[in-house]
C-alpha cells in the first residue's frame, strides 16, 4: 500500500485526490476504482462516495490537477523564453528541447490526459470540454514559441503540428534518447523544408515497411481472431484485453485463440500489425480511385472503420505509456509510420519527399485530427483537407 501525501492538515478530499492522481499516473485511469484507491490511499473505500459522490466527480478532479501540470509546464517555458537567449536560437533547437522537455517531466501526464480525452468521449461533457481546452492552449503554446524564435506564421502552425504529434507519438517511450533520435531529425527536416533548403541524400523506406504491412494473414480462422482482438480493444482498452474475451468475441475456443497466439503479447503484435496493415491498405486504395489521400474519407466520421481503428491505435499508446511489455510493440509501429503517406505525397507533387519527410507529414497530421474532433461532425472532413493542403503548400511548397 502506498500512503498518500503525509500533510495532516490537508482536508482529507485534498488528500484523497492526490492520492487519486498519484494513482492514475502510474496505473492508469481504468485503475482507479473505490477499491484500488483505499488500497493505494489508505483511505476507506467509501471515501470516494463520501468525499466526491462516486467516481465521475473524483475523475474530474484528476483532470483538473493533470490540466493544471501541464499548465505550469507552459508557464515555465514562456518564463524560461522570456529570459536572454543565445542570439542564434532557432526554432528546430527550441522545438526539440522542449519536446524532450516536455516527455521528460510530464510523460505520464500526457498518457493520463490522453486517457480524458477517451474517457469524455464516452459522453462527459465536463471532461470533453477540458480536454479540448487543453489540446487548444497546448497548440497556442506551441505556435507562439515558434514565432518567438523566428517563425513565419503559417511555419509556426506547421512546428506546432510536428510538436504536438511528435509529443503524442512518443509518450509511451522511456528513453530519452531513442525520443531524441525520433525528434532531432525530424526538426532539422522540417527547418529545412521550411526555409526552401536542400535536404541531402533521401532517407529509405526502413525495414520494408511498406512490404511488411502488406502481408495480411493467410488462416482465415486467425483473421477472426485478430477482428476480435481490435474490437475487445477498441472497446474495453489493451489493458482489459484477455484471450478468453477475444476467443468469446470471435466465436472461437480459447484453445484455437492460443493455437494461434501463444501469448497476449503475440496476439496484441498481430492484431496492431494487421490494423496498421488495413488501414494503410484502405487509404491506398482510395488514393489509387481518385479520392483525396491526404483526407482519407471517413477517418473524421466516429462510426467509420477508418476512424475506428485509428482509435483502437491510440488505445495502444496510451497502455504502452505504462505498460513495458507493449513498449517493443509501440516502437516498431512507429518505425512504420509515414510509410502509408509517402506515396500519397508523390503523388500530390512532392516528388523529392523521403521516408522521413512522410513521418514528419504523417505525426503532423495526427496532431490536427486530433484538433479537429471538438468541430461539429459535418465540418471536419473539410476542415482536415483544408489543412491538408495548407501543410502540402507550407513545408513542400506544391499545391494539393
Amino acid at each position: 500500500m502506498t500512503n498518500a501525501p503525509d500533510d495532516s492538515r490537508a482536508h482529507p478530499a485534498e488528500r484523497l485526490a492526490e492520492a487519486a492522481l498519484e494513482l492514475c499516473l502510474e496505473r492508469g485511469l481504468g485503475a482507479l476504482s473505490a477499491r484500488s484507491l483505499a488500497d493505494h490511499s489508505g483511505f476507506a473505500p467509501s471515501a470516494m462516495t463520501y468525499h466526491f459522490g462516486g467516481r465521475a466527480r473524483l475523475v474530474r478532479e484528476v483532470q483538473s490537477r493533470t490540466l493544471a501540470a501541464l499548465e505550469a509546464w507552459r508557464a515555465g517555458q514562456s518564463d524560461a523564453l522570456s529570459a536572454p537567449q543565445p542570439a542564434w536560437l532557432s526554432t528546430s533547437a527550441w522545438a526539440t528541447a522542449r519536446i524532450e522537455h516536455l516527455l521528460a517531466s510530464r510523460r505520464t501526464h500526457l498518457a493520463l490526459q490522453w486517457e480524458l480525452e477517451a474517457e469524455g468521449e464516452l459522453g462527459d461533457d465536463v471532461l470533453r470540454k477540458a480536454a479540448a481546452d487543453e489540446i487548444a492552449d497546448m497548440h497556442r503554446f506551441w505556435v507562439e514559441g515558434a514565432r518567438r524564435t523566428g517563425a513565419e506564421p503559417a511555419a509556426a502552425e506547421a512546428w506546432a503540428n510536428l510538436a504536438e504529434g511528435l509529443a503524442s507519438a512518443l509518450t509511451p517511450e522511456p528513453e530519452p534518447h531513442r525520443r531524441l533520435s525520433w525528434v532531432f531529425d525530424a526538426a532539422v527536416r522540417l527547418d529545412a523544408r521550411l526555409r526552401g533548403r536542400e535536404v541531402g541524400p533521401p532517407v529509405a523506406p526502413g525495414l520494408d515497411a511498406g512490404s511488411r504491412l502488406a502481408q495480411a494473414p493467410e488462416a482465415e480462422g486467425a483473421r477472426k481472431i485478430l477482428d476480435a482482438a481490435l474490437r475487445v480493444v477498441a472497446e474495453k482498452g489493451v489493458d482489459r484485453l484477455t484471450q478468453r474475451d477475444v476467443a468469446t468475441a470471435a466465436g472461437v475456443s480459447l484453445a484455437a485463440t492460443t493455437y494461434f497466439f501463444r501469448t497476449k503479447s503475440e496476439l496484441l503484435h498481430a492484431a496492431f500489425n494487421e490494423l496498421h496493415r488495413r488501414v494503410r491498405a484502405q487509404v491506398l486504395e482510395d488514393f489509387a480511385q481518385g479520392e483525396e489521400g491526404l483526407s482519407p474519407p471517413g477517418i473524421v466520421d466516429a462510426d467509420s472503420p477508418i476512424a475506428w481503428s485509428v482509435r483502437a491505435m491510440e488505445a495502444l499508446h496510451r497502455a504502452a505509456a505504462r505498460d513495458p511489455g507493449l513498449q517493443l510493440l509501440a516502437r516498431d509501429l512507429l518505425s512504420t509510420r509515414g510509410a502509408t503517406s509517402l506515396p500519397i505525397l508523390h503523388g500530390h507533387g512532392a516528388a523529392s519527399a523521403d521516408a522521413l519527410d512522410a513521418f514528419i507529414w504523417s505525426t503532423s497530421m495526427s496532431a490536427v485530427l486530433r484538433r479537429l474532433w471538438v468541430l461539429p461532425a459535418g465540418d471536419r472532413a473539410e476542415a482536415l483537407r483544408a489543412a491538408g493542403r495548407q501543410q502540402l503548400r507550407v513545408i513542400f511548397g506544391v499545391g494539393a
